[in-house]
C-alpha cells in the first residue's frame, strides 16, 4: 500500500490489488461528498453524516468484494454507495472498473465518463485514460 498527496493535499491510499485495478481511498476537499472523511483546508477533519457513513459501508465492502473477485456483490455495494454519495468520483470509477471486468462495456463506459465528470485524482485519471 503507497500513501500520495492529491491536488487538494489530501492523502491518497493506493492499493493495487491486480495487476489492471488500483483501488484508491482520497480524503480531500474535492470529494467531500465521498464515504471517506471530508477535509477542507486550514481544518480539521469533521464527522461524517448518517448517508456517509452507510456510503462508507457499502464502499468498503465492495472493495473487499473486487479484491475476491466478487463482481456481482461489488457492483451490488457500489450502486448502493453511489445512491447515498452520488458525487464521489471513486465510487463511479470502481463501479465503471467492476462492470468492464463483468463484460458490461456500455454501463462501464457510462460510468467511467461520470467519474471523470466529477474529478477523478491524477492517479486514477492517468488510468481511466
Amino acid at each position: 500500500m503507497k500513501t500520495r498527496m492529491c491536488r487538494a493535499g489530501g492523502p491518497i491510499l493506493v492499493a493495487a490489488f491486480t495487476s489492471t485495478v488500483t483501488l484508491l481511498v482520497c480524503n480531500c476537499a474535492a470529494q467531500s461528498t465521498s464515504p471517506q472523511q471530508p477535509r477542507t483546508a486550514g481544518t480539521t477533519a469533521t464527522a461524517l453524516t448518517p448517508e456517509q457513513k452507510e456510503a462508507q459501508k457499502h464502499y468498503r465492502i465492495a472493495l473487499e468484494a473486487l479484491k475476491n473477485n466478487d463482481f456481482s456483490t461489488a457492483a451490488d455495494e457500489l450502486i448502493a454507495a453511489s445512491k447515498l454519495a452520488p458525487k464521489n468520483a471513486l465510487i463511479w470509477y470502481n463501479l465503471a472498473v467492476v462492470e468492464s471486468k463483468k463484460g458490461d462495456s456500455a454501463s462501464a463506459l457510462q460510468h467511467l465518463h461520470k467519474a471523470q465528470s466529477l474529478g477523478l485524482p491524477k492517479s486514477v485519471q492517468d488510468d481511466a485514460d
